[in-house]
């Protein structure tokens, strides 16, 4: 029975980066599903979908295994990891149905995940995310499926290409802590509002801030004096102090904590 080619993408084993990510995903919901880790042994791979935006394979556990007795349903996960040629991780996230796995996807941040190559693609630097934004390494490890009488369902003679369809979006809040992660924060979120612009200064209130501003560099230089440095040093430091506080981004600076120093005490 022939195999499919490498155009089809599918495979009766799971491929490196299926594997790693379901073991961290694994560690990460063994809490809620304690036997995420057995389903993943003795599971197989079943039709795999690429898209834009990411992929999602079909996750076959053998049907002799008992079901677990409750469980979750829905998609579970924060786990994140690189996968070349993208620039940013990917977010990786597992279906289930009564805690019964039953897929797994992933998506990326707005990059174009057709560039994976998924038989030979392989994830490193994976990590979870937590609800506080803060990311937790996690050290893969290598999980094999075991020999099962579902692996000939797998061989198939067909090279159909993978059928266009989206996978699952990513959750906001998943998508929110990658975007502060990755540098995404002015893409997934307004940017702030710029700092209020300061009238300038009337011609009196002008004067009188380039007389403050000398009388400040001359008390520096003096200073200067008084530690017991040359008269030189005291004139660069005059002139230095003199020619920072006239700048505008300086004046400015100064200004802003003035009249917040001014709202505070009204």
């Amino acid at each position: 029975m022939n195999r499919p080619s490498d155009a089809t993408g599918r495979m009766d084993r799971l491929t490196p980066l299926e594997t790693a990510v379901l073991a961290a995903l694994a560690d990460e919901l063994s809490a809620q599903i304690p036997d995420l880790a057995g389903q993943i042994l003795e599971a197989l791979p079943g039709a795999r979908r690429l898209t834009a935006e990411g992929f999602r394979t079909e996750i076959i556990v053998d049907r002799r295994r008992p079901s677990p007795p409750s469980g979750p349903t829905g998609w579970l996960g924060r786990v994140h990891g690189d996968v070349a040629p993208l620039e940013h991780p990917m977010a990786f996230q597992a279906e289930f149905l009564n805690g019964r796995l039953m897929a797994l996807a992933g998506s990326t941040y707005d990059e174009d995940a057709t560039a994976i190559d998924l038989r030979a693609a392989r994830v490193t630097g994976l990590f979870t995310v937590t609800v506080t934004g803060r990311s937790v390494a996690w050290e893969p490890r290598r999980i094999r499926p075991q020999d099962s009488p579902l692996q000939a369902l797998h061989h198939r003679d067909d090279d159909t290409d993978l059928p266009r369809e989206r996978p699952p979006p990513i959750p906001p809040e998943v998508r929110a802590v990658g975007g502060m992660i990755f540098g995404g924060r002015n893409k997934y979120r307004p940017a702030p509002p710029p700092p209020p612009t300061l009238p300038a200064l009337a011609p009196d209130e002008q004067k009188s801030w380039v007389i403050g501003v000398w009388v400040l560099a001359i008390v520096a230089g003096v200073f200067t004096l008084l530690l017991g440095l040359s008269w030189i040093v005291a004139l660069g430091v005059t002139g230095y102090v003199g020619a920072l506080l006239q700048r505008r981004t300086v004046q400015e600076r100064l200004r802003r904590v003035w009249a917040a120093m001014h709202a505070h005490d009204s």
